[in-house]
């Protein structure tokens, strides 16, 4: 049950990943700030309407989420909050909610130097055209679980496109602008941990993502759990309707559970935070339609608890990431979004990964 407990607090991970900006901070603090900003329309440059809901997050390392302001776009798509509180060292974000999809200003930090610029929030028109759409990164866990298999998957979505991606999904249909993911055959125990009300549908050969995809470079997040059935070796079958960059296995050190290196490159052993040392295979670019194929074999057995000097540190360690962010969630979103870019990018320069065979045998 490590895997799930890990992955149930991702929500905060995917809302930490698209901060927002700070607000304009006034000298007077005993009387509370003015936060002001505006919003933008990044698709056309047509005029914002007015009576758009805005709010304004606050987050701190010390106390976590703050209180949250209310508001909405005046002309020309300008907004207030008054009497806001500042508390320096704080971090502030405005967000505007705009035909069903939420957006963000940028991450800025509250100073007791300067006072704090205006947001500027960018909102987009829709389309339900995909082509803009591609999968940066797919993150598939696997480990040992009652009855199988147990793999979690976490897609780290970009749309590179001017228009918000939007479409409804509706049981046993797949309708234009929803983007469609596939399930192994045989998976059971189909879960979406952190998700919400009825986001994710049930499809023919996997499900449908109902929420809109805002323009941006790691825009979306998608985790789904669910349970293969395994005695002594599987292969793992898996398509896609979205391209690929990079695909990444992770197997817990120790696990019993070996992947035969045909189709994958070996990409190391890697600590990741609290959740342990983990062996990573990596494949791709994977095009629409191709399938992702990987040999499993080997006997299950629960994880040894290896020697922490034998693996190179994690480097997300004592980053002052969010309380409450597990592990493995926190190195596969939001901030671990850059770790494994940058993984990939030490791939490419320097081949793969090394580890201490010495080490790990000992381990």
């Amino acid at each position: 049950m490590k895997l799930l407990g890990l992955l149930l607090v991702l929500p905060l991970a995917m809302s930490g990943g698209r901060p927002a900006g700070p607000p304009h901070q006034t000298q007077d603090e005993a009387a509370g700030s003015q936060v002001t900003g505006r919003i933008v329309n990044g698709t056309d440059g047509r005029q914002v309407p007015e009576g758009l809901e805005v709010m304004l997050h606050t987050w701190s390392e010390v106390t976590g989420e703050g209180p949250m302001e209310h508001g909405a776009s005046g002309p020309g798509g300008a907004f207030v909050f008054e009497d806001v509180q500042i508390v320096p060292g704080a971090s502030y974000a405005a967000m505007a909610l705009y035909e069903g999809a939420s957006y963000f200003s940028e991450l800025a930090v509250a100073s007791e130097q300067q006072p704090l610029a205006p947001f500027e929030i960018v909102i987009y028109e829709t389309t339900p055209n995909l082509e803009a759409v591609s999968v940066d990164s797919l993150h598939v866990i696997l480990e040992a679980a009652q009855g199988g298999l147990r793999v979690a998957e976490i897609y780290v979505l970009s749309n590179r496109g001017d228009h918000t991606v939007a479409g409804a999904a509706e049981p046993g249909a797949v309708q234009k602008g929803s983007l469609q993911f596939w399930l192994p055959e045989g998976a059971a125990n189909v879960s979406f941990p952190g998700s919400e009300g009825a986001r994710f549908v049930p499809a023919a050969e996997g499900f449908s993502d109902s929420a809109p995809l805002v323009p941006g470079e790691g825009s979306g997040q998608v985790v789904v759990s669910y349970v293969l059935a395994y005695e002594d070796g599987l292969r793992f079958r898996h398509g896609t309707d979205l391209p690929i960059s990079v695909t990444n296995i992770l197997v817990p050190y120790g696990s019993g559970l070996k992947v035969a290196e045909g189709s994958v490159e070996y990409a190391g052993t890697r600590t990741v935070g609290n959740a342990g040392a983990y062996e990573v295979y990596r494949l791709g670019p994977i095009a629409p339609g191709e399938v992702i194929e990987v040999e499993l074999s080997g006997a299950l057995a629960v994880p040894a608890a290896p020697d922490e000097a034998a693996f190179p540190e994690d480097p997300l360690a004592g980053k002052g990431l969010p309380l409450g962010l597990a592990a493995l969630g926190t190195a596969l979103l939001g901030a671990g979004v850059w770790w494994w870019r940058r993984i990939s990018v030490e791939s490419e320069e320097e081949g793969p990964l090394e580890e201490s065979a010495g080490s790990l045998e000992g381990g």
